[in-house]
């Protein structure tokens, strides 16, 4: 087993979490439990508490955080970032497939140009942890902050109005910001078969 130098708990490498080994990642979900709690208890309201609490939360974290780990779609390149992701899902925990598949298609005129194949693969997904996993790794492929704000808000189904506001932008901008957003994650899905 090697020398005990008394903590049994070693903090999870930057090296482990860059390289995707899933008990490194799952430590450091772990270590991060008390941030992710606050945030399930900020986002669930009294009714959702009745059938959701935030150690429901943490397991889904934890299966999500799992599941890109699996997949390879984690790319961390540092602990700061590596805890944005794991925010970022605890967030978004309660993702249905049904509920984005029904916003999705609601766009098939004016956004078909991704909803359409957006649709598609949600229908594949077998449960919301795979729909999920679809939704972050195209999060992944957005280079900048803003832009996968914009995104998860399009998801929600929020308007262009209310993000410029949200972003100091105006809703003209935010518009334009979707459409290129758009059209990025429209090339990954023609050179990706599988996200």
């Amino acid at each position: 087993m090697g020398k005990d130098s008394g903590n049994s708990e070693k903090p999870a490498s930057a090296v482990g979490l860059i390289l995707g080994d899933r008990d490194q990642i799952a430590q450091f979900v772990l270590r991060h439990k008390d941030a992710i709690r606050n945030v399930a208890r900020r986002k669930l309201s009294g009714e959702t508490r009745r059938v959701f609490d935030s150690e429901d939360i943490m397991a889904t974290v934890l299966r999500r955080v799992d599941l890109l780990a699996r997949n390879g779609a984690i790319r961390a390149n540092s602990e700061a970032e590596m805890t944005s992701l794991i925010m970022t899902i605890a967030t978004n925990a309660s993702i249905s497939k049904f509920r984005l598949i029904k916003l999705a298609r609601s766009r098939l005129g004016e956004e078909s140009d991704f909803f359409q194949e957006f649709v598609r693969r949600l229908n594949a997904c077998r449960d919301d942890d795979e729909a999920h996993a679809l939704v972050f790794q195209l999060f992944d492929a957005l280079e900048s902050s803003e832009d996968r704000r914009i995104y998860l808000l399009r998801l929600r189904g929020v308007g262009h109005n209310a993000i410029g506001q949200m972003l100091g932008i105006s809703e003209e901008a935010s518009r334009q910001r979707w459409q290129r957003i758009r059209k990025t994650l429209a090339a990954r899905f023609q050179t990706r078969t599988n996200l």
